[in-house]
């Protein structure tokens, strides 16, 4: 569930990495215009746009952006 119907216009999809963030492919032009402007951070990719190459990846929804009929594991 995105809110720009994974378009990568918001940041609705974003995920926090916290393991593995070596193994993620390049920014994406939607996600670099967002990392410019300060909307995402260095450890932050959206789930709508980038590709997992190698290896694993562990990371967190953020809180403001939790669906509320999800549940998610910590």
């Amino acid at each position: 569930m995105h809110a720009c119907g994974a378009k990568g216009r918001c940041t609705t999809c974003r995920i926090i990495v916290q393991e593995g963030l070596e193994h993620f492919g390049p920014l994406t032009d939607s996600e670099q215009r967002y990392r410019e402007r300060g909307r995402l951070q260095a450890n932050e990719r959206l789930t709508c746009q980038c590709t997992l190459v190698s290896g694993d990846a562990q990371g967190r929804v953020p809180r403001q952006t939790m669906l509320p009929h999800m549940k998610y594991s910590n």
